[in-house]
């Protein structure tokens, strides 16, 4: 319910279930700046930094533009 966030899903792989992918898409840049800096997101990262052996963040480029998801949170 986020301003900005349009999408949050969470997967983990079936041979490996301790290794999880989690996919965010957000509005723009500056929505997910926001995000980053929100105080509900420091405490959720606070408390799984002992959770985290390895993290990457990679920004992707959508391979079709015209399935661009519509956010319609107002």
């Amino acid at each position: 319910t986020e301003p900005g966030v349009l999408t949050m899903y969470a997967v983990s792989e079936k041979e490996n279930p301790y290794k999880v992918t989690i996919l965010e898409t957000y509005a723009s840049r500056e929505a997910y700046e926001k995000h980053i800096a929100s105080e509900h997101f420091q405490k959720y990262k606070q408390g799984t930094l002992h959770m985290v052996k390895s993290l990457v963040l990679a920004d992707q480029t959508p391979l079709n533009p015209a399935n661009r998801i519509n956010n319609f949170i107002q």
